[in-house]
């Protein structure tokens, strides 16, 4: 499986680019190391929501607020995200992120995602 850097509120992680996914979702991990380096806060925490995942499954979640997504040169300020309370979950960019940055094409050969 491939990843793409994505930069969130400063912190470098590798995502899936999950065009199925309805938003940004980051395991429970990736928000306590943020939690804990500062780059998420308590005004960047919101309600606890049920969600649906691809297999139907449903579970919690939390609403967050990413002050900055960034890839390449391009970047996004205050995108939902989903917090999945499973340390072992994938780093998705999803929806929440992808429709905001409009047109993008996928060159399979080279690898690489085009952000128009």
């Amino acid at each position: 499986m491939d990843y793409i850097e994505v930069e969130v509120n400063g912190l470098k992680l590798p995502f899936i680019f999950d065009t199925g996914a309805s938003n940004i979702c980051i395991s429970l991990a990736e928000a306590l190391t943020m939690w804990r380096s500062g780059t998420l806060t308590d005004e960047d925490v919101h309600e606890l929501v049920e969600m649906q995942d691809a297999t139907g499954r449903v579970s919690e979640a939390h609403w967050i607020k990413l002050r900055t997504v960034r890839i390449g040169n391009r970047t996004l300020h205050n995108v939902d995200a989903l917090v999945i309370d499973n340390i072992d979950a994938p780093l998705l960019l999803g929806q929440s992120a992808i429709g905001r940055f409009g047109r993008y094409t996928v060159d399979n050969d080279k690898r690489v995602i085009i952000l128009e």
